[in-house]
């Protein structure tokens, strides 16, 4: 798991991803926030926002060459509020590799790697 602590408050970590990934063309599928959902219940829970995105052209370019990566797909950001700062995870996809994966896979993940670097530099710029 790959964490980072942004100095800057959660809603402007949440709005400069949804700016990220709309200048980018990459699409959100969901949000969830798991702090909202805690709240409704009554109970207490820091804003822990859950971002699921991706091309789902390359995302199904990979689960066609194995469809187990699609317990991992759509990518995922979790941002937490810490304070005054965010905390961002995410998984690195190519910690999902294996030695029998084929080319087009190993080609892609690494990728998706640089995909949250962009990220991450994107909302600490």
């Amino acid at each position: 798991m790959e964490k980072y602590l942004i100095n800057d408050e959660f809603k402007n970590i949440k709005s400069k991803v949804d700016e990220y990934l709309e200048k980018n063309n990459i699409h959100q599928f969901l949000n969830i926030n798991q702090g909202e959902y805690a709240r409704n219940v009554d109970l207490e829970l820091e804003d822990i926002q859950y971002v699921v995105f991706g091309n789902p052209k390359v995302g199904t370019l990979l689960m066609q060459d194995d469809l187990y990566l699609s317990f991992n797909l759509p990518l995922k950001l979790l941002l937490i509020k810490r304070e005054d700062k965010t905390e961002v995870l995410y998984e690195k996809p190519t910690s999902w590799l294996k030695e029998n994966h084929s080319d087009r896979i190993k080609e892609i993940l690494p990728k998706m790697d640089n995909l949250y670097l962009d990220i991450i530099n994107y909302i600490e710029a």
